[in-house]
């Protein structure tokens, strides 16, 4: 009697059919890369956003800048600096003498254009 118990649970009515499990790891496979999809897309983006340039000074001869002349923003950065300074200059002729003391270590100067950024000392 023990035996046809067991027997009746084994023989329930839990069917599965090869199209149910089809459609269920469709289904998940089309969650997985959608999920998939949108994590990329969002790194991407994130990404593109953490590498715009970002610059300590500005130069620029209109006053648009944090500083009107190179040598004023190479001033400005730290003495024996333990981290990189950068510079942006912006388009125009600057006139003047630059001056770049072996203690102001860790410095880039950057030139918005290469052919109408120039530095000159007459």
């Amino acid at each position: 009697m023990c035996a046809r118990k067991f027997d009746d649970y084994l023989h329930t009515d839990a069917t599965f059919h090869l199209s149910d499990i089809h459609s269920t790891v469709q289904t998940s496979m089309i969650t997985f890369f959608r999920s998939l999809l949108t994590f990329v897309l969002v790194a991407t983006i994130v990404r593109a956003q953490s590498t715009t340039p970002q610059y300590d000074f500005t130069v620029a001869l209109d006053s648009s800048g944090s500083h009107k002349s190179i040598q004023e923003a190479v001033n400005a950065c730290r003495d024996y600096a333990e981290r990189q300074y950068s510079i942006l200059v912006k388009t125009g002729v600057y006139r003047e003498k630059l001056v770049l003391p072996s203690w102001k270590t860790h410095i880039t100067i950057i030139g918005q254009k290469v052919g109408s950024t120039i530095i000159t000392y007459d």
